[in-house]
């Protein structure tokens, strides 16, 4: 998203660099990147659950720049999911990064709705079987939900 200078715009900017941030230290491997910065973006939203909610509640009834800024966090996210077209032999289509990044963001909706921001990172197993498993396969995705103790113990 280009900076205009609002409030929202520029939260929506850090979250994603504190997700990147985590998604770049975490060099060993793209499943275990991508489930890092789910985990940082979770936690950085739940940490500022007013700014969260203001930046995500989308309503029907929303001025259509709003509806412009939210395809834009959906396409920030999918973009971190590009690399995992690379791993299966027959990767998914490319229109399953967008509806994964949007169903991340309605994951984070309706916590959003439900009054539930800080338990945010409560939902990072879902999140990361969600944005993984077209990728790596359910049982892969599973394992790396359950957090790195059952990843090392499965091998």
């Amino acid at each position: 998203m280009a900076p205009s200078g609002q409030p929202g715009e520029r939260f929506v900017d850090r979250a994603f660099r504190a997700a990147a941030d985590a998604y770049v230290a975490c060099p060993a491997s793209w499943e275990r990147a991508t489930r890092s910065a789910l985990a940082e973006l979770l936690a950085f939203l739940a940490r500022q659950p007013e700014q969260t909610e203001t930046c995500v509640a989308i309503s029907p009834g929303d001025h259509p720049a709003a509806l412009v800024r939210r395809d834009e966090v959906v396409e920030r996210f999918a973009a971190l999911l590009r690399p995992g077209f690379g791993i299966p032999p027959q990767p998914p289509p490319s229109v399953v990064a967008e509806a994964i990044g949007g169903g991340i963001l309605e994951l984070i909706r309706i916590h959003v709705e439900e009054r539930r921001v800080e338990e945010l990172p409560d939902a990072l197993p879902s999140a990361t079987v969600l944005a993984l498993t077209p990728f790596v396969g359910p049982e892969r995705a599973e394992q790396l939900a359950a957090g790195e103790r059952r990843v090392r113990a499965s091998r």
